[in-house]
């Protein structure tokens, strides 16, 4: 499977922020949009967060021990993936509807998510996948989503904890990148890639091109480089 991230982030490397009031980052942000068609992906994937901005959340479901379940797939031909490790995304149908393209929804869970709240998935048509018992399992979900759902080339779109999980795992192949003139110096928003754990853990990139996209706007990319350093 081809993997990239392609991000939209502020000159100070933020992906969200009131840099986005800016008319110069609406512009890039218009680019980035067109870009998305130029790798072809099949399906787009979203953190927790991110995917909440979207549909929202609902904190009353209970998690279970970590138990076996069997994955539930609804073939489609363009899939939204959401990270939802406890199930607590508010899925209002198993379509993704945005920018007036629909795609099926496919919850990248763990083993922790009751029966209860799958059987509400189900009723719901939102196609679920098991990757871990308690977290995530990056490498899981990427063998699980090319072999049972067909996925060729997957759109990693943020934000920056599930930016950084994949590419520490070495499952990125390359990071797309419209860099917006603005920036707003916020502290407390999330840049490209974030990690809570410490470790010494370096990703090192090639440059394959960059261009100019907008009158004051970039489109960089670069290939990953495997390993750790």
């Amino acid at each position: 499977m081809f993997v990239v991230c392609h991000i939209l982030q502020s000159l100070d490397g933020k992906i969200t922020g009131s840099f986005f009031s800016s008319e110069k980052t609406m512009n890039a942000a218009g680019k980035y949009g067109q870009l998305r068609s130029y790798y072809g992906c099949e399906a787009t994937l979203y953190g927790t967060n991110t995917m909440a901005e979207f549909i929202g959340v609902n904190d009353h479901y209970e998690l279970d021990e970590a138990m076996e379940h069997e994955d539930y797939i609804i073939r489609d031909v363009s899939y939204t993936v959401a990270v939802d490790t406890k199930g607590k995304l508010n899925y209002n149908s198993g379509k993704f509807i945005r920018r007036g393209n629909s795609s099926q929804i496919i919850a990248l869970l763990t083993k922790q998510v009751s029966e209860k709240r799958l059987s509400q998935l189900r009723e719901k048509g939102v196609s679920y996948i098991f990757a871990g018992d308690k977290e995530l399992d990056p490498k899981l979900a990427i063998e699980k989503l090319e072999k049972k759902c067909g996925i060729g080339k997957l759109m990693i779109a943020g934000g920056g904890y599930i930016d950084w999980a994949f590419l520490k795992e070495d499952l990125i192949d390359e990071i797309s990148l419209v860099i917006a003139p603005s920036a707003d110096a916020l502290s407390s928003t999330p840049s490209l890639f974030m990690k809570d754990e410490e470790d010494d853990v370096v990703k090192d990139f090639e440059l394959i091109s960059f261009e100019k996209v907008t009158e004051d706007a970039l489109w960089l990319r670069y290939k990953v480089i495997r390993g750790e350093k």
